[in-house]
């Protein structure tokens, strides 16, 4: 199995640096990112381990549908990989990290640090329009609108020809 997950990882990275994985077709670049997937698991993420599943609490063919509240059978192979208590994986190897005393935990107070850069006193109304980027050149935005103001006015032409020869029917 090992050997078929080197391989798969093999060809997913030189699919990727040749074409792209969104360039491909979905099939192709659903193969890849899976083995891509499958490499950055085996070369970068230690395993933190998962909490065993709570008690009382069993698969359900809802689960193939539907997402829990609590992140259980999110991953039918493995019922508790990003539910509620479960650890992400690791970069760097645990025994090379320092654990945090609980008072440094959350020291300093995230909510105090938002909200300290964060927190306006007074209103401040932006200097320039936001545009995107698409809408950025004068010139695609005017072509754009006389485009839009072209077709309805064709449009509306057709409109009035179809009503003049009805009444010239009539």
């Amino acid at each position: 199995m090992r050997v078929i997950s080197t391989v798969v990882g093999n060809v997913a990275e030189w699919l990727d640096r040749r074409f792209r994985w969104y360039r491909l077709p979905r099939p192709i670049a659903l193969f890849t990112l899976i083995g891509l997937r499958d490499r950055l698991r085996q070369r970068n993420l230690f395993d933190t381990g998962l909490p065993d599943v709570p008690a009382g609490r069993t698969w359900d063919k809802r689960f193939l549908a539907a997402r829990t509240v609590d992140g259980t059978y999110n991953d039918l192979a493995q019922p508790m990989m990003g539910s509620v208590g479960s650890r992400f994986g690791r970069n760097i190897p645990p025994s090379a990290g320092e654990p945090e005393t609980p008072s440094q935990i959350l020291e300093p107070n995230p909510r105090t640090i938002s909200r300290e850069l964060l927190t306006r006193e007074r209103f401040l109304p932006a200097a320039t329009r936001q545009r995107s980027s698409a809408r950025s050149c004068p010139r695609r935005e005017f072509e754009r609108y006389k485009d839009a103001s072209h077709c309805a006015l064709r449009r509306l032409y057709k409109q009035l020809q179809h009503r003049l020869a009805k009444l010239q029917l009539t």
